[in-house]
């Protein structure tokens, strides 16, 4: 984590440890401490959805999903449920999924958070 990292989030998130994981299975020993993961998710994930909640998608925002992991191997090494965050990128208009264990924070923050990493 580089130091523009925690300048840009220390007002919004202060005192909290979050890490940018390359995958869920990475950051799962952080998941059961006091801090936090947010990652990409990759198309062929295989989850269920629990859970949505709404969001303002005129801020790019497309779903805030509460989700569990549905594959055989997946499920016994994360049981927890997740959150599926979906942004669209206003400039790119490409769209983000994200994958996070954090159910706090705006979904909004999720996508500022791994931009910041």
């Amino acid at each position: 984590m580089s130091t523009p990292s925690i300048t840009c989030l220390s007002k919004q998130l202060p005192s909290t440890c979050w890490i940018a994981a390359t995958s869920i299975f990475d950051a799962w020993p952080s998941s059961r401490a006091a801090a936090f993961f947010v990652t990409r998710i990759k198309k062929n994930l295989d989850c269920e959805r629990r859970c949505s909640r709404r969001v303002d998608k005129s801020t790019g925002l497309h779903c805030d999903q509460t989700i569990v992991l549905k594959g055989i191997k997946s499920a016994r090494d994360y049981p927890n449920s997740l959150r599926r965050v979906s942004y669209v990128d206003v400039v790119t208009k490409k769209r983000l999924v994200f994958l996070t264990n954090n159910f706090n924070l705006p979904a909004i923050v999720i996508p500022q958070l791994y931009k910041c990493r």
